[in-house]
């Protein structure tokens, strides 16, 4: 059947109906609401000013009445089907009478169930619009329900009922929900502001769109967080029954915007602000429409992902490397996950850290499919228990990236995780599937590390990430000028020769380039009528000019003694060799000596100077590893040495409560060299204190155990001076 929007009101069709069965229950629907208007509507209140009582709950009704074509009704949603849908409207917010209650939709379904007979219900209805109204506050349940029911000849789609439902009510998110009571700045209160009426999308029935308003790009970005939210949390739960019951099961905007706004994007005015590139980051969903380029590989990285699905002889994980740099992250999130999503897949994004992989992994999983929870589950398998369980039918992408970081952690740190990847591959959780991606560098240790739990994984699909083709990267260069606005002189060959000497460095064609590069080319091109031209390339310097200066001109806008901070930080978030190295604040604050407030202050500036990423827990780390060896680069070999002692201090006194290894005499030596560049934390100084009366065997000669004590108890004074100066000054 073609999609049809609705006229007539589910209790229009039922009251006076012809059919004595219609009718009588046309009758009972209007002395349930009329009970409701009068008892108890007007009394719902909500916490964050957004309407409840007659207004939402007539809308309700209204929507679900324009979500069944009029051809349907009393047809493929027969009439018991229409009273269900309608009382559910009428009752479906009664829980909020009492504005102390934590979930409205439960209480609410207690109530149904204690007074049905006040609202005029027999048991049956009132245990059917009691599991309706529950679910549309717990829509991770909906299957839970049975999917049909059989009552006096009638089927119920249950199921079909309750995803219906909870799209009528997700629909009615339009301004005239807004009370004046309301906080303008709450986020859900922003979007609804901004928000029209809705309609059938006519080219894709399977699409409902918004008429969404904005009159300038802050308008765009807070509609675009708040379709993001809508859809994570209250459409995808019942998208997959929607879609299989035949209605809608999609949403997204029609853009009308304020004339001035529209004249001055048409003029090119203010573009930066909504048409953001990252940078040195990486692409998001959110930029899909940008990612260019990387069409094929896309493909094959999706393919392999639905053949762990398909294929029974295979395990559920699929393998895929790249070189740092070459676009891992962004191809996985603003090129695959689109097209997962678009087929009813979820997705998760877990980037474990070094020092500590489970936790992070657990709380990326917990960001992006378990957030309705308060707190995030404990442990890996926990994790991956919690979103099998919330919907066991939901085709489910869980991506491990810079699975290095996990190879590479401390054995006891990695059970969990090691336990969970068994259980996947096991099929434990048959709509689990992993996605392993690490940088081509680690292949030999990321293998031995995936066979020691099944040498089956050697069969996974795998794809190899190489920098982009010429031509691809050409593709890419003029997507990106274009979302700066700026215009290619037609009349030369200029981005073949910016892609000629990108290509002459020896490197390949790595998307950071080609970012840098146009960013750097575009605000050139704004000073000069918005045209990159031959003439302005090479006044600019060429690529090499360009990419070496973009990094140090963000730096560069640090002066005087922020400027030294900030580089000292950067040089913190440097590991071993410009590899990239994860820091909570309280590390980076012991290394730099840099107060907290200050240290705030800079820390939120390199983050918007795109050079830092923010990790979960208040940990950081440098955003590229280009800019890190840059950063290792200028260290002089005194400070090389310093940085190394100061990662083996570290190193060692985290290790030493289960190793119980002590520090070297070579070490306690360079240590008293350096005693002045070198302030230990707590757990430092521990290890510190126990080298000072190490076992005799261990210690070795009683000449060194001397030595070793001489040593130590100069450093260990010095040092702790060091700390209560750090202290006082905290």
């Amino acid at each position: 059947m073609g999609r049809e929007e609705g006229r007539k009101s589910i209790r229009d069709v039922l009251i006076g109906a012809r059919e004595a069965r219609a009718n009588a229950l046309g009758a009972r629907l209007k002395t349930l609401w009329d009970t409701a208007e009068n008892q108890i509507l007007e009394a719902q209140k909500s916490p964050d000013g957004n309407a409840a009582g007659p207004l939402h709950v007539r809308k309700v009704e209204k929507n679900l009445s324009r979500l069944i074509p009029d051809g349907w009704k009393k047809r493929e949603v027969n009439a018991t089907e229409l009273f269900i849908l309608s009382a559910a409207s009428c009752l479906h917010d009664t829980g909020k009478v009492d504005p102390s209650t934590k979930d409205h939709g439960q209480t609410a379904a207690h109530d149904i169930r204690k007074n049905h007979l006040v609202y005029g219900l027999d048991e049956e209805q009132a245990e059917w619009i009691s599991q309706i109204v529950r679910i549309h506050t717990k829509r991770e349940e909906l299957n839970e329900l049975e999917q049909i029911l059989h009552s006096s000849g009638d089927e119920i789609h249950l199921r079909d009922l309750a995803a219906l439902f909870c799209l009528a009510d997700t629909l009615h998110c339009t301004h005239d929900r807004v009370l004046l009571c309301a906080d303008k700045n709450h986020p859900k209160t922003k979007f609804r502001l901004r928000i029209g009426d809705w309609f059938l999308d006519k080219q894709d029935e399977s699409c409902i769109r918004l008429e969404a308003r904005a009159k300038d790009f802050a308008d765009i970005e807070c509609l675009r967080e708040g379709l993001e939210l809508t859809r994570r949390s209250e459409l995808s739960p019942v998208a997959l029954q929607l879609k299989t019951a035949g209605y809608p099961w999609k949403i997204d905007f029609k853009m009308v915007y304020d004339p001035d706004f529209l004249e001055s994007m048409l003029k090119g005015k203010s573009l930066t602000r909504a048409r953001e590139t990252p940078g040195l980051g990486f692409y998001t969903e959110d930029d899909n429409d940008q990612f260019k380029g990387r069409k094929q590989d896309i493909e094959t990285l999706w393919a392999n992902v639905l053949a762990t699905k398909a294929a029974k002889d295979i395990l559920p994980v699929s393998l895929f490397s790249g070189k740092s740099g070459v676009g891992k992250t962004s191809l996985i999130r603003a090129g695959l996950f689109p097209e997962l999503k678009a087929t009813g897949w979820q997705t998760a994004h877990c980037r474990p850290s070094v020092n500590d992989p489970v936790n992070q992994v657990v709380t990326d999983l917990w960001r992006d499919l378990l957030s309705r929870d308060e707190l995030p589950p404990t442990g890996f398998v926990n994790a991956i228990k919690q979103v099998y369980e919330r919907d066991q039918n939901a085709k489910t992408l869980i991506v491990l990236d810079q699975f290095e970081q996990i190879v590479r952690a401390p054995i006891k740190a990695t059970e969990d995780i090691k336990i969970g990847i068994v259980q996947i591959m096991a099929r434990r959780f048959p709509n689990l599937h992993l996605l392993v991606a690490y940088q081509t560098e680690t292949h030999d240790e990321t293998m031995s590390f995936l066979t020691s739990m099944s040498e089956r994984v050697w069969n996974s699909p795998t794809h190899v990430l190489l920098p982009l083709s010429k031509e691809s990267a050409k593709e890419a260069l003029e997507t990106l000028f274009t979302i700066k606005q700026v215009g290619v002189d037609p009349n030369s060959s200029v981005v073949d020769i910016i892609l000629n000497d990108i290509d002459a460095q020896g490197r390949g064609f790595y998307p950071p380039f080609l970012q840098i590069v146009a960013e750097t080319l575009s605000d050139y091109a704004r000073l000069r009528k918005g045209l990159v031209t031959l003439e302005l390339y090479k006044d600019s310097g060429g690529v090499g000019k360009m990419i070496g200066t973009f990094l140090m001109n963000q730096l560069n806008a640090f002066t005087g003694k922020k400027r030294e901070h900030a580089e000292n930080i950067l040089i913190a978030l440097v590991g071993p060799g410009g590899s990239v190295r994860q820091k909570s604040f309280e590390e980076l604050q012991t290394e730099t000596g840099i107060d907290e407030s200050q240290l705030r202050e800079i820390l939120k500036e390199l983050k918007d100077k795109r050079l830092i990423l923010p990790i979960t827990g208040d940990k950081y780390e440098i955003i590229h590893s280009s800019l890190a060896q840059l950063c290792d680069e200028q260290l002089d070999e005194g400070s090389h040495e310093l940085k190394r002692l100061r990662e083996h201090l570290s190193s060692k006194s985290r290790e030493f409560e289960s190793t119980k290894g002590l520090l070297l005499m070579t070490d306690l030596a360079q240590l008293y060299r350096l005693r002045d560049d070198i302030t230990p934390d707590k757990q430092e100084a521990e290890l510190l204190m126990h080298a000072l009366w190490p076992d005799t065997d261990r210690a070795g000669t009683g000449l060194e155990t001397t030595q070793r004590r001489t040593v130590l108890l100069s450093l260990w004074m010095h040092c702790h001076i060091h700390m209560n100066q750090s202290e006082r000054m905290q």
